[in-house]
């Protein structure tokens, strides 16, 4: 069992607390990072379709289609270090 100490523990001021704000403190990056989500998600829906078309056809789908799922990965660790280093930051103090 993990115990805080009490000389850890403290009320944060608002300025402290509006630093983090809805979208932390680089709303950009968090902009950024959604719209590279959503673009990888579109993107792989499109070669979805694609690879149905060309299902049983003697061509090959393309380098995009097998690049997709490589960003999708790399896009969702990604989303999770980032969560896990803001929390970390978030929570130094204890």
């Amino acid at each position: 069992v993990y115990t805080v100490r009490c000389r850890n523990l403290r009320v944060c001021t608002e300025s402290e607390s509006a630093r983090w704000g809805i979208l932390g403190p680089c709303p950009w990056l968090t902009g950024a990072a959604v719209l590279a989500t959503a673009l990888v998600l579109v993107g792989t829906e499109l070669s979805v379709r694609r690879v149905r078309q060309l299902h049983g056809a003697e061509k090959a789908p393309g380098l995009a289609v097998a690049a997709l799922p490589i960003l999708a990965v790399l896009g969702s660790f990604s989303w999770i270090v980032g969560t896990v280093a803001g929390c970390y930051v978030m929570h130094e103090s204890l």
